[in-house]
């Protein structure tokens, strides 16, 4: 599992049916289960993890502050136990990342670069531990690109791998799709990996200095943003810290 360095301002069928764990609407209990019916992940299998919110959209740390309910989806597209466990008590909304990975059960082993690896992952919101079912990564058969754009720092090309990006596809909170990578430049090149083009909020990590900024951008193949990581808001008009 990649380690995310910012704060992100986070904000679970029918019937309860307590046997088998599962919730109804509006419900999101300890000790239930969200179901995950199977994923479309065009043969690759990968990991996930859950963000638990409480009342107020604050996080609900886990030990270490990391995610909850890590576990692996199959090639296949099935995801183990059969869903996300609410561990926690006090839950009121939930924010799930996929993770694809090139190789089964080696969590970190994608590279949004690799564009032989031809999907990306993707994130949602749960509010009420509905089931989710037909879920499918991003991939070029259902309007994904591989988007690509360029960084510099006063005109100069930057060191590999000083900028980190961590991009989020806006959706509503109702169990919507959205895409989502991390990644890291090439030169004065940056990757979003196999994203669906669309607003973004964008995490920038500069790691040679220790700035970081949080901006909405729309991401589009036809108009790739263009950063310099020695302005102010590395180019952007306005943004905030990380």
């Amino acid at each position: 599992m990649r380690t995310r360095r910012f704060g992100l301002a986070v904000s679970a069928l029918v019937v309860a049916l307590t046997m088998t764990g599962c919730v109804a609407p509006g419900m999101l209990r300890q000790g239930t289960t969200i179901p995950i019916g199977k994923m479309q992940t065009y043969g690759y299998g990968g990991h996930l993890g859950a963000d638990w919110l409480d009342a107020n959209e604050r996080k609900i740390c886990a030990p270490g502050c990391g995610y909850w309910a890590l576990r692996n989806f199959s090639p296949q597209g099935y995801v183990e136990g059969g869903g996300v466990p609410v561990q926690p008590s006090g839950v009121r909304m939930s924010r799930i990342e996929f993770y694809p990975d090139r190789i089964y059960k080696h969590w970190g082993s994608y590279d949004a670069w690799n564009t032989a690896i031809p999907v990306g992952g993707i994130h949602l919101w749960n509010p009420d531990g509905r089931a989710m079912n037909h879920l499918r990564l991003p991939h070029s058969s259902n309007g994904a690109v591989h988007y690509t754009a360029f960084v510099t720092v006063n005109g100069q090309t930057p060191a590999n791998n000083r900028m980190r990006v961590h991009v989020f596809q806006v959706v509503p909170k109702d169990t919507t799709v959205g895409a989502f990578n991390i990644s890291s430049n090439r030169g004065n090149r940056w990757t979003a990996g196999w994203i669906w083009p669309g607003t973004y909020e964008l995490f920038f990590f500069d790691d040679a200095t220790g700035k970081s900024i949080y901006v909405r951008a729309d991401l589009r193949p036809n108009a790739p943003l263009r950063l310099d990581l020695a302005k102010p808001c590395f180019g952007f008009a306005t943004c905030r810290p990380a």
